[in-house]
């Protein structure tokens, strides 16, 4: 059985759009463009719209490369491809293409150094706090309503332990986000840095913040890594990492 790219588009739209999708995911539209498909969307409070390209391949599922013979089943295997993508951090760390009305998500993107893992914190850190770690800062952006997220990096192993570094962001008044706390052990690789600061400004993007405030050092970093600056001083970078080659 054959069926048009039209029938395609038809049957993937309702698939994105149910509420179960991705959580933070946002369907704006699927459209057609030359040999491929564009699935338009917005991501949680990001004030950008992101496109991710899906290969036109009738007969082939996209998760898959099995045969499907209609529509439906091959809009189903790219819903599931798509839905997996997006909810192990595929914006985070996609690299990222200004078009004229959307910013395309593309390639491999952003490699982590997997001997560590970053994740959030969630609750009070009691557990940080018992490892050594000052918590104070975070905890009292938390209780002040201005916590954007807390994250941790740890050695990639059954424990998740130890922690080797802490990341805190905050959100000002205006909307703005500031990197209040970047900090790793002593003797822990720099990569663990940089995966902290990527995913750091990442989310603050997430939570609707088109630059953030960091200190000089933070700066150097981060600049070191492609983001750009928006001040004359250095310390104020857009959270949109665009046209940064990882």
């Amino acid at each position: 059985m054959t069926y048009s790219r039209d029938e395609g588009i038809a049957a993937l739209e309702p698939l994105l759009s149910g509420r179960g999708f991705a959580d933070g995911f946002r369907l704006i539209a699927v459209r057609p463009e030359s040999a491929h498909l564009l699935v338009l969307f917005r991501w949680r409070r990001n004030r950008h719209v992101f496109g991710v390209v899906i290969p036109w391949s009738p007969g082939v599922g996209l998760s898959t490369g099995e045969p499907v013979a209609s529509a439906e089943k091959w809009a189903t295997e790219v819903s599931w491809w798509l839905a997996e993508e997006l909810e192990t951090g595929y914006v985070v760390r996609a690299q990222r293409r200004r078009k004229p009305d959307y910013i395309e998500l593309h390639g491999p993107g952003y490699e982590p150094d997997r001997r560590y893992s970053v994740s959030r914190v969630f609750g009070d850190g009691a557990w940080l706090a018992h490892c050594g770690w000052d918590v104070s800062i975070p905890r009292e952006l938390a209780e002040r309503g201005m916590l954007i997220t807390w994250l941790r990096a740890s050695v990639n192993n059954a424990r998740g332990e130890p922690v080797v570094g802490q990341a805190v962001v905050s959100r000002h008044a205006n909307g703005d986000a500031q990197l209040a706390v970047l900090d790793v052990a002593t003797g822990t690789p720099e990569a663990v840095a940089r995966d902290l600061a990527w995913v750091s400004v990442h989310q603050a993007g997430d939570d609707g913040a088109e630059r953030i405030q960091v200190s000089r050092a933070q700066a150097r970093l981060l600049t070191g890594m492609g983001f750009r600056p928006v001040s004359a001083d250095g310390v104020w970078l857009d959270t949109n990492p665009l046209d940064i080659h990882t």
